[in-house]
């Protein structure tokens, strides 16, 4: 497991220390906490399907929403008639509807996709280890994302 310390920019000094306090007494508490009973823990967290809905959103939240947060801060234009095919996009070889326009180029979709791999790849390996048995205890008493919708299992 990660036991660098993260940088948050938008924290305060004091709040950083706070952060980097906490995760430190986490690493401690799952380090000495042997491997065994960290995933037997993780296994019987998982068998609750709430903690599997929330970790589920949280990894959506995470892995992939957060990673579109700067493009999505963008502005985004209005339309009279809703669908947006009343909107174009002037370039100077001319002009592309809305509806047609790639609003993501290609080198932010391969860090969109790298970022997601990449976190994805660590959150699987740290569950399967038993290292984020805490994190689903607290999944269990606690949805971080209420406002999102729950899973849904009919939908492919």
């Amino acid at each position: 497991m990660d036991n660098v310390p993260r940088r948050d920019a938008t924290l305060s000094p004091e709040a950083q220390q706070f952060h980097d306090q906490l995760e430190q007494q986490l690493l401690e508490k799952i380090i000495s906490t042997p491997a065994r009973n960290r995933k037997k823990r993780t296994q019987d967290l998982l068998k609750k399907d709430v903690v599997r809905q929330r970790l589920t959103k949280m990894i959506v939240e995470q892995g992939f929403r957060n990673r579109l947060e700067d493009i999505h801060a963008g502005t985004f234009p209005s339309s009279k008639v809703g669908d947006g095919s009343d909107i174009k996009v002037v370039s100077p070889y001319g002009e592309i509807p809305w509806n047609r326009l790639g609003r993501i180029s290609d080198t932010e979709m391969k860090q969109i996709n790298k970022g997601a791999v990449d976190y994805l790849y660590n959150l699987l390996c740290n569950l399967l280890d038993g290292n984020l048995w805490t994190v689903l205890e607290d999944l269990s008493n606690k949805d971080p994302l209420p406002h999102w919708d729950a899973p849904n299992q009919d939908h492919p």
